[in-house]
């Protein structure tokens, strides 16, 4: 690791860090407007807390460090966390410590700024992985436990293909026996936004309530938000 060096990020590293980040990171690919979209326009991105290794003009490894500078609701800065929602290091300069030097330089990073615990990915709102997929990356997983890391729950990626869908038996059955209980289903409407937001940032937390914003903001699809309602009240 003597010829590589370590530094925080500069502007117009950005098209290097996402050609490193599909080479490493492959199950997870970035596109410059994403990486741009989630990481630049962040109200919480710092560029202190990009860690970058070098080895002279080639990027051959990368660490993000975030902590909360905007309450994502009310007042909470959450002040005791801290989350690295991405880290990756080129195939050739595995097993040089480079993956942890930079972790260590994270640690620092967040640790000057106060934070206590540190977490990776569960970062709202811009994760990018729901968590570390340890069938796709055991090394990084792996790297992970070794620097002291442990689960804490197992989380899903929230998204998925409806081609070739089909619904169960016994969910239609179960959908036939709240109809008949006098339930309605249907995708929430404008009128229905309020008790909707309510109930996810109460029940869920309150980045659901943000990602429905989002979702309806810019009339991507809401499957998210079909609600269910009895006698006029908004249940689920």
């Amino acid at each position: 690791m003597k010829s590589v060096s370590f530094r925080t990020y500069r502007p117009g590293d950005e098209a290097l860090i996402v050609e490193l980040w599909n080479q490493c990171a492959v199950c997870d690919p970035v596109t410059p407007l994403r990486f741009r979209n989630l990481v630049l326009l962040d109200a919480n991105f710092d560029p202190a807390g990009v860690r970058l290794a070098f080895d002279g003009e080639r990027l051959v490894g990368c660490v993000y460090a975030v902590r909360r500078l905007l309450p994502m609701t009310g007042n909470d800065l959450e002040p005791d966390n801290g989350w690295i929602p991405f880290f990756f290091v080129d195939s050739a300069y595995e097993r040089q410590g480079i993956g942890s030097a930079l972790l260590r330089e994270a640690e620092a990073f967040l640790r000057e700024a106060g934070r206590k615990q540190l977490f990776f990915s569960a970062y709202a709102p811009n994760y990018i992985v729901p968590g570390i997929d340890a069938a796709a990356y055991p090394k990084g997983d792996a790297f992970l436990r070794r620097n002291g890391f442990s689960t804490r729950y197992t989380a899903v990626a929230m998204d998925r293909s409806l081609v070739g869908y089909v619904m169960p038996e016994e969910v239609r059955e179960l959908k036939r026996q709240r109809i008949a209980e006098g339930y309605r289903f249907r995708t929430a409407s404008d009128a229905n936004l309020a008790d909707l937001l309510r109930f996810a940032g109460e029940r869920f937390n309150p980045d659901w309530a943000r990602a429905i914003r989002a979702a309806r903001r810019f009339a991507a699809a809401c499957a998210i938000s079909v609600a269910a309602w009895r006698t006029g009240r908004f249940l689920s």
